[in-house]
């Protein structure tokens, strides 16, 4: 987790082989709501999943 002031930024970081699935940004999404974080990364060597991309998006708050 990193913090500044008073923000928090949960950050999952994935070294894989293969791409990035649903479940990273599912545990980010969790960790975020536990620590009462801001934000959430979920940093990579690869890709993302089609779907990955899609959950991560639908949880982007305007």
């Amino acid at each position: 987790m990193l913090t500044k002031e008073t923000k928090k930024i949960i950050v999952q970081a994935k070294r894989y082989k293969s791409r990035v699935g649903i479940k990273a940004v599912q545990e980010a999404v969790s960790a975020i709501a536990y620590y009462k974080a801001s934000e959430g990364w979920v940093v990579t060597n690869n890709e993302f999943t089609e779907a990955a991309i899609n959950l991560a998006k639908s949880t982007i708050s305007d």
